[in-house]
């Protein structure tokens, strides 16, 4: 390992594909304009294969140090528990809303669950992976391993077995605690996935399609993967390494032998490993395994806000100078943003010293505060900047939206496609909303402006230009007026979004 140390990772890199080259009978020199500058001297068919046999010794003690603190998991759902999860939402209802290029790989018999018929089996088996992170029995998984299950069981490398229960668990990030009953348990350590570049080194070790212990390595493809509508909080180590089903909770580790990502999900065309994986970070698994072990629950910071991602037309329709940050569609009442003085409308584009730079950067940012921190955003409001200080409430749990399948067909008479009509409390128990303000789309026309910007019958119109609107004629008197398209406040099931109309030239 002496020749590894002495080199730069760079110069590692170089050294390793110049090893790969003369092992395929080529003659190399690292001071080649293709390898960079120095050393000056060619490396030897011997020089070469010791630095490609250091470089794979530090992958096998990078596998060697993590592989007695990485268990298999095997659950069991017994019959007339099959489609229950804990929180009470069928399995069969929640595996589905995933989208099918992000294939879980929590395998059932080496199955993906998608494929699956629930109906024509006893009970449901499952495989994943986890890592022991405390010497007295916890260990760090995903939640979709341990879901619904009824019997946990834990396998380590040495074959001992051990059943588990489930500490706590967390959906918006897909990660859970189990414990055995048990002492002196080898641990992993958790290094810091802050420090993660594109091209590092990683290996990742787990139980794939039942082979347990399994070792693959690869590098870090991506950093900060998010918007993919896996969890709620994402911001995903993507990888190159092969990752299959049943890798699922296990670690992805440095060269140093340091955890510094929990497996996740995948991409995947054929449910098998297609190069592109996907873990959480060890700083934020961390982060929440703690607070699970502490209180069986994840406690986050809340601002009491809905927001949407800032487009380049909605940024010019505000104010803004550019499309960073995130909008502020809707500020719900009683809310720490209300109380702070936030505004529907506003653009956040700082939290304390962190620049925000989309919805999900604001999501992630406040989340990882606690419920009672004050923090100070600086907010885009109409052009000008301000400064607001809020004290952070605590997130509830996860919403389910009631979306509205019925609207009035009748003809769009309008400059903008639509047809409008005022809300009132008659259409509002129809539509099963609270909102007796504004304008309701009875419909559009098709290929209309309206269309175009992705307006659907039964939004509620609640603003134009800032405005309130009670009639079709104020809504088209606005729109004429409106020269870079009309920026208008919808209500749609109950969430608030800015869209803007452009009408045809």
């Amino acid at each position: 390992m002496h020749c590894l140390k002495s080199l730069s990772g760079r110069s590692a890199v170089r050294s390793f594909a110049a090893a790969l080259a003369l092992a395929a009978g080529l003659s190399v020199s690292l001071s080649s304009p293709v390898w960079g500058a120095t050393p000056s001297s060619a490396v030897s068919e011997t020089e070469a294969i010791h630095i490609a046999d250091s470089l794979s010794a530090a992958f096998r003690n990078a596998a060697a140090k993590i592989s007695p603190a990485v268990v298999n998991i095997t659950t069991i759902e017994k019959p007339g528990n099959v489609a229950s999860s804990p929180g009470g939402t069928p399995r069969q209802q929640i595996m589905p809303q995933i989208p099918e290029e992000f294939r879980r790989f929590f395998g059932e018999q080496g199955l993906s669950p998608f494929n699956l018929q629930p109906q024509q089996m006893p009970e449901r088996r499952g495989q994943g992976s986890g890592v022991v992170i405390r010497e007295d029995g916890y260990i760090l998984t995903n939640n979709h391993v341990v879901s619904g299950a009824d019997e946990i069981t834990v396998t380590f490398d040495n074959a001992r077995e051990f059943t588990a229960t489930v500490v706590g668990t967390d959906p918006e990030s897909d990660l859970a605690v189990i414990r055995i009953d048990a002492t002196g348990l080898p641990t992993a350590h958790l290094g810091n996935s802050d420090d993660l570049q594109p091209g590092d080194w990683i290996v990742a070790v787990g139980n794939p399609f039942g082979l347990d212990h399994t070792v693959t390595a690869g590098v870090v493809s991506a950093t900060g993967r998010g918007d993919m509508g896996i969890n709620t909080f994402e911001d995903f180590i993507q990888t190159d390494a092969a990752i299959n089903p049943g890798n699922s909770g296990g670690p992805m580790v440095n060269l140093h032998g340091e955890v510094v990502g929990i497996n996740s999900a995948i991409r995947s065309s054929n449910g098998g490993s297609d190069g592109i994986g996907f873990a959480i970070p060890s700083n934020q698994a961390l982060q929440i395994a703690t607070s699970l072990i502490v209180s069986g629950r994840v406690e986050r910071g809340w601002l009491g806000v809905a927001i949407q991602p800032l487009t380049p037309e909605l940024a010019s329709s505000l104010g803004a100078p550019d499309s960073r940050g995130a909008l502020i569609a809707d500020v719900q009442s009683d809310t720490p943003a209300a109380k702070a003085g936030i505004e529907s409308g506003d653009i956040i584009v700082r939290v304390d010293k962190r620049e925000i730079t989309s919805s999900r950067d604001l999501i992630n940012t406040i989340a990882s505060h606690n419920p009672g921190e004050k923090v100070t955003l600086l907010v885009n409001r109409g052009g000008s900047t301000k400064n607001i200080e809020v004290k952070l409430g605590e997130r509830p749990g996860q919403d389910q939206l009631a979306l509205a399948r019925s609207a009035p067909n009748t003809p769009a008479a309008s400059p903008l496609g639509m047809q409008v009509q005022p809300m009132n409390a008659e259409l509002a128990t129809q539509l099963g909303v609270d909102e007796t303000r504004g304008l309701v789309i009875t419909s559009i026309e098709q290929d209309s402006p309206a269309a175009k910007a992705g307006l659907q019958p039964e939004d509620i119109i609640l603003e134009a230009d800032r405005n309130p609107v009670t009639s079709q004629a104020e809504l088209d008197k606005l729109a004429a007026k409106s020269e870079d398209g009309l920026l208008l406040k919808i209500n749609r099931a109950g969430r608030t979004l800015f869209v803007v109309v452009k009408q045809a030239n």
